[in-house]
């Protein structure tokens, strides 16, 4: 556009600037990204990566200790010496995900609300529908790490996990790459990650001032997601025990060997 209006400036010749001005920019405007003002990469990014960071740190924290207590054979600590034990699989995933939840909520409100306050990014919403909105979000990431962690046998295989998902499940979000452009398995596949609906809905309501209804869509999602990733916890957990118990784990550590 600058070439253009320097090439009809010299065709003028003898012109006045006003005849200039009107020749190369007959109609005066400026283009403003919509909640963007500063046409910044980071103010649309940012965002979603604070909601992945929630996640992925939850996923790692979460594989961490599986992996810990897999590696030092210390299940017994839960499991020894109980006659039923797929009777408690429900009140250990419920109480491990309570614990969960209540060392998130600091770190939750220091992510979605002090780092945008901090770098002055746009926070249009209502915090309090943000929080709320973050509430299936954490309970659904929760639930899925803990589905996750089964496969991980090493606390190192944590960080490969991490490394490994993240970029995916930031491009299968629809923030860098438009959902509509995505093949249908990706689709799929991005609908089954709490982050995807996570992203949509918190970048909404932060950045574009929607409120929870205006992301029930999302919203529905992440509840749906926490209870099916909540009913694939208790599966697997109930089939860490009982693996656990047929290799006899607990009789080998009751009797001094490790």
């Amino acid at each position: 556009m600058n070439l253009g209006g320097k090439l009809q400036t010299q065709a003028l010749g003898g012109a006045t600037q006003e005849q200039i001005n009107v020749a190369t920019q007959p109609i005066p405007y400026s283009s403003i990204n919509l909640y963007n003002p500063e046409s910044g990469l980071a103010s649309f990014l940012l965002p979603a990566i604070l909601v992945l960071i929630l996640q992925q740190s939850l996923i790692l924290g979460i594989g961490m200790m599986a992996g810990g207590i897999y590696e030092h054979r210390q299940l017994h600590l839960f499991y020894s010496g109980r006659e039923h034990m797929h009777n408690n699989v429900l009140h250990l995933v419920i109480g491990k995900s309570l614990c969960y939840f209540s060392l998130y909520i600091l770190c939750t409100a220091y992510i979605l609300h002090f780092i945008p306050w901090l770098f002055k990014y746009p926070q249009i919403g209502s915090q309090v529908e943000i929080y709320s909105f973050a509430v299936p979000f954490l309970l659904s990431s929760i639930f899925f790490g803990m589905t996750l962690s089964i496969f991980v046998r090493e606390r190192e295989s944590s960080f490969l996990l991490f490394v490994f998902t993240s970029v995916i499940f930031l491009f299968i979000s629809g923030i860098t790459w438009p959902r509509y452009a995505m093949p249908e398995y990706w689709k799929w596949l991005g609908a089954l990650i709490p982050s995807t609906w996570g992203i949509e809905g918190f970048v909404r309501m932060n950045t574009a001032g929607a409120g929870i209804y205006d992301v029930r869509h999302a919203y529905t999602m992440l509840w749906i997601l926490t209870g099916v990733y909540f009913v694939t916890t208790c599966l697997v957990y109930r089939y860490q025990i009982w693996k656990d118990k047929k290799r006899g784990f607990s009789g080998v550590l009751d009797s001094g060997i490790d």
